[in-house]
């Protein structure tokens, strides 16, 4: 489930950043993300970040990313949130280049079924960090992708490393 949907948010941002009908081009005054917007809300899907909604408050070097998604239906819920750190490296007024550091607690429980004798929960805690990079398609319209490094941990007592890849779409203001 959280590969399908990393998948279709990645290939929904990338989709809209490649028919944006008016490409990023150089200005007279240029943005500056620090400065002239501090929040922004949008949707986001990463492994080691979270998926789902999204908000971030990023006021100066350092920021916050908030990720969350819940889902239920007959055969079982989840939810997915996230709290990631930002800290801002070098911004030009069109794009920011960052590192970050992700949690991402993701909660999944399948209902007992002719199949299942029981209810199954799994619980797993991923931690992330790497680079990011967030352009702007519109004064308020931002697309960042990370990627990095996660380490994954469950309730089974499964543990494994493996690079990780993060996506989001905002509307800053």
């Amino acid at each position: 489930m959280q590969n399908k949907a990393t998948l279709f948010v990645s290939t929904l941002l990338l989709g809209l950043f490649i028919l944006n009908p008016d490409p990023v081009k150089a200005q007279d005054t240029p943005h500056d993300f620090t400065q002239t917007y501090v929040y922004e809300i949008g949707a986001a899907a990463g492994f080691s970040t979270g998926y789902g909604l999204s908000f971030r408050y990023w006021p100066k070097k350092y920021g916050i990313q908030v990720n969350f998604a819940p889902y239920y239906d007959e055969y079982g819920s989840m939810i997915s949130l996230g709290a990631t750190g930002l800290m801002q490296v070098e911004d030009n007024g069109w794009s920011r280049f960052f590192f970050y550091l992700g949690n991402h607690l993701h909660y999944n429980k399948t209902f007992a079924d002719d199949y299942l004798p029981e209810d199954q929960t799994i619980l797993t805690w991923i931690v992330g960090a790497g680079p990011g990079l967030e352009l702007l398609i519109k004064e308020r319209v931002g697309i960042n992708v990370m990627f990095g490094v996660a380490s994954y941990l469950d309730t089974d007592e499964y543990w494994m490393l493996n690079l990780t890849g993060e996506t989001g779409l905002y509307y800053r203001f």
